[in-house]
Order: structure tokens, then sequence, then C-alpha cells
């Protein structure tokens, strides 16, 4: 199955309707994949960018919160 326009624009109205919650949308779409998010970006405003793909690239997330203690856990979370 195939993401049709019409899926596509389903989406944007359901981001739409949340618009009171940040002033960010991010979209993600593939041929069988449609995800967005309506969002503040408090920090990392330039490259906090969403969705977010694990390494291989065959997942991803798609994230509306906050990770209070990310500084402490982010060297142990990713391989640079």
């Amino acid at each position: 199955m195939y993401i049709s326009s019409k899926q596509k624009n389903l989406l944007l109205k359901m981001i739409d309707a949340i618009a009171l919650r940040g002033e960010v949308t991010e979209t993600y779409s593939s041929q069988t994949v449609l995800a967005g998010n309506q969002r503040l970006k408090i920090i990392d405003r330039e490259s906090a960018i969403q969705p977010i793909f694990n390494q291989v690239g065959d997942k991803f997330i798609v994230f509306n919160g906050e990770i209070f203690n990310f500084q402490e856990i982010k060297s142990s979370l990713f391989v640079e």
C-alpha cells in the first residue's frame, strides 16, 4: 500500500488541529509511512529535526516531550 495525497492532506489537517502546541511543523513521508508533529523547539533549535532515526535508519520516533537529564545520559546512548 502506498501513501496517497489524500492521506498526506489528512495528516496536515491533524497537525493543524494541534497548532497551538508549538511553532514548528515537522513531517516525514515515504512510500508506506506518514508521520508528523507540531512542537516547540527549545534546545538545539537548528539541528533538532524530527523524526529522529536510529543509526541504521530503519526505525524512527516522533517525540513531543522533554528529557530533563539528557546531558547526563547522552554519552551512554550515542556512539560518536
